[in-house]
Parts: C-alpha cells; sequence; structure tokens
C-alpha cells in the first residue's frame, strides 16, 4: 500500500486497522501459536494411592518410603529405633483419572517421589533435586528448586486453640479441619522435563491425618519424635506459562492500548469501510 498516495485521514484509518489486527493475532496465538503455548510437560499431575506405604516426618526429613515401625497413637508416631530417612526415594504413587494434558496418556502408572532433607533442601533456598520421575515416561523428569516457605504464620503454633500454624523457618501449613482431621502440606516451585523442552512448574504436597490436631503433632515433634501418615496424599503440579508466552501476551495487550489509542482519535479519522462509504 502507497502511504504516500492516501489522506493523513486515510492513513490514520489503515494504522488503527493494523494495529487492531495484529493485536487480536497475538492474542489468539496465531501468528506464533508455537510460542503461545508452554513448551515441556504441561498440565496438572495428580498422585494418589499409597497402597501400603506411609510417609513419616520429622524435624529434619521427609521420608516418602518409610517402613519401620508404627505406634497406635494420635497421631501415629514412627517406634523407637525405627530408621526415618529423608535421602532415599518412593514409587509407591499412582496417577489418577485427575492427572490431565501431558501426564493423561499414563494415568494409571507409577511415579518415583525422592525424600527431602533440611540440610539438602532447605525452606526457600534455591536447590536442585530430582524430584518426581515417571515409570511409564523414563525421560520426564520433574526438579525441585525451591522449597516454599510456610504461609500461615508461626503465631497459631503458640495458641492452644489455634486453627492454622507454619513453624518459624518451616515449609509446612498445618490446618485443624473439622472432625478432628489435620491438613498438611507443602509448596515446592520447579521444572518439568520431558527430555527436550522445559517448563517451570509449582506444585504442592498434602496429606491428612485423622483424631488429632496440629498442635498434638508439633508437640510430638518437639519431642523428636516422626510422624507417620498412612493416608493417601496428593501431589498437583500446575506448568506456568513460558517467559516467551508472557512476552507475547504483553505485547498483543500493548497492540490492543495502541489501538485503543487510535479508536480516541475517530473524530479526525474517519475510517472507510471495504465499499468506501463512510
Amino acid at each position: 500500500m502507497d502511504f504516500k498516495s492516501e489522506t493523513p485521514r486515510e492513513r490514520c484509518c489503515d494504522i488503527t486497522r493494523t494495529v487492531r489486527a495484529a493485536a487480536v493475532l497475538f492474542l489468539a496465538g496465531f501468528v506464533t501459536p508455537g510460542f503461545m503455548i508452554a513448551s515441556g510437560l504441561n498440565g496438572n499431575l495428580t498422585l494418589t494411592d499409597m497402597g501400603a506405604g506411609t510417609i513419616a516426618v520429622n524435624g529434619t526429613d521427609i521420608d516418602f518410603d518409610y517402613s519401620g515401625g508404627v505406634n497406635s497413637t494420635s497421631p501415629p508416631t514412627a517406634t523407637s529405633g525405627s530408621t526415618v530417612d529423608g535421602n532415599g526415594d518412593s514409587a509407591l504413587f499412582t496417577l489418577t483419572n485427575a492427572s490431565t494434558l501431558s501426564f493423561a496418556p499414563i494415568i494409571g502408572s507409577t511415579v518415583t517421589v525422592a525424600d527431602l532433607n533440611s540440610t539438602s533442601e532447605p525452606t526457600g533456598a534455591p536447590v536442585s533435586l530430582t524430584f518426581i520421575t515417571f515409570t511409564a515416561e523414563p525421560t520426564w523428569s520433574i526438579t525441585l528448586t525451591e522449597l516454599l516457605p510456610g504461609v500461615e504464620g508461626s503465631a497459631g503454633c503458640f495458641d492452644p486453640s489455634g486453627v492454622e500454624c507454619t513453624p518459624a523457618g518451616s515449609p509446612f501449613n498445618l490446618i485443624n479441619e473439622g472432625g478432628d482431621q489435620v491438613s498438611v502440606s507443602f509448596a515446592f516451585s520447579g521444572t518439568a522435563s520431558d527430555g527436550t523442552n522445559i517448563s517451570a512448574v509449582g506444585g504442592t504436597f498434602s496429606t491428612t491425618f485423622s483424631g488429632t490436631t496440629y498442635q498434638q503433632i508439633l508437640t510430638d515433634l518437639n519431642a523428636g519424635d516422626a510422624i507417620v501418615s498412612s493416608a493417601q496424599a496428593t501431589i498437583i503440579v500446575a506448568t506456568a506459562p513460558e517467559p516467551a508466552s508472557a512476552s507475547l501476551l504483553l505485547l498483543g495487550g500493548a497492540f490492543l492500548s495502541i489501538s485503543a489509542i487510535y479508536r480516541r482519535r475517530r473524530q479526525n479519522c474517519q475510517c472507510r469501510n471495504s465499499s468506501g462509504h463512510d
């Protein structure tokens, strides 16, 4: 198109239409669909069904494949002399029907979850741990890059009737639910790899204790005991947008903003439709 042969009003109209079209194409992903969709693993990963396995947690370790004895207390605790190891791993989790997108084709298969140790994986510090691997897809993995600090606050840890608590420096969120149920969870950030591409992920691991309170759990932990959970556990991993996708979304938004500026000048820019009429 020859801009030199157009009037100022016609040029303004052309610019407005061009900017608006570009914004729509960017936001719809038609211009660069490969960049608009995050590469690598994508979707929610839900792991449950602990089977006969148990998780043991003490002041320094999260042992996903604990195999020692269990005291019949509320909450259950590891028997004296049993080993709680934060440096092993567990293959007791299976993918459930709640898994989506990349993970949907391997529902029903098992995964391995690495144990955690407060020295090797300190809360709130950068780490690099191959956290989850997949039996059905050997090239897939999820790497933990940070064990996030808990968000419930420490004040409730000293309140006999408190409802929620995060011990100082801990990743755990402890919440007293109804019916003497205690939800214990921690969040993490990391990366997911399909062997070729890498995606950013954020995840939450949670389990539930019955017939107790988090105040009793803290009492046992402070006494040097390890708390044992035989309940099912759930990990939900949701991928975050790739930086390139986020940049393109911002660029599309900028185009729309520019288009809005030109629309506000329509009193000086009488756009003509394809038939040539105002």
